[in-house]
């Protein structure tokens, strides 16, 4: 079985700048990049354009019993672009609906970063927190675009007395090229662990 569900317009957006180098980071498609099933809804995410060329989160939550979509888009417009998140359970309760979304982000004056960002049950977006910075930018082929690292990753500690999740993601090293990072995030902080 298959069923068409309406949402929001959305439409790819551009390549990401990074500082210090002309080389672009490679925004890829726009198609939905992580997910979860939790007490009727299909939370799941990707990037989209969120205004004027400039990637942002866009997160979606499918009630499966209604067939009905809710999303909400995170991001800052002229200012970063926020690309390939994955999207975990923050909630507290059966009924919470609270997330924690991983994801990548750059632009003209920083090097491209981890971040995390929480939208709470009723859709709310907290201001996002740096999980790892980069210390060069990344340029390590011949081109004039690079490949986004790969994607980010996150997941819940199921065994956490505390919402907790484990997230993974790329951050470019001194000799132009990604290393990949995995931390902790909890309670509002970022615990790191190599």
């Amino acid at each position: 079985n298959y069923y068409s569900i309406p949402t929001s317009a959305y439409t790819v957006a551009g390549d990401a700048s990074q500082l210090g180098t002309s080389c672009l980071l490679d925004n890829g498609s726009c198609r939905a990049l992580s997910g979860f099933y939790l007490n009727g809804i299909i939370h799941f995410v990707f990037h989209s354009d969120i205004g004027s060329g400039w990637n942002g989160i866009n997160y979606n939550r499918l009630n499966v019993s209604t067939q009905t979509n809710q999303s909400s888009t995170f991001g800052a417009a002229g200012s970063f672009d926020y690309s390939y998140p994955s999207v975990s359970s923050y909630a507290s309760s059966l009924t919470d609906a609270s997330v924690r979304i991983g994801f990548g982000s750059s632009n003209p004056n920083v090097y491209p970063q981890m971040r995390v960002v929480n939208c709470d049950n009723s859709m709310n977006w907290s201001n996002s927190t740096i999980v790892k910075s980069s210390s060069s930018y990344v340029s390590y082929t011949s081109t004039t675009k690079e490949r986004w690292g790969d994607y980010t990753g996150t997941t819940r500690k199921h065994n956490s007395t505390n919402p907790s999740i484990w997230m993974n993601g790329m951050f470019a090293n001194t000799s132009n090229t990604w290393d990949t990072w995995v931390a902790e995030i909890y309670a509002n902080q970022v615990g790191i662990n190599e």
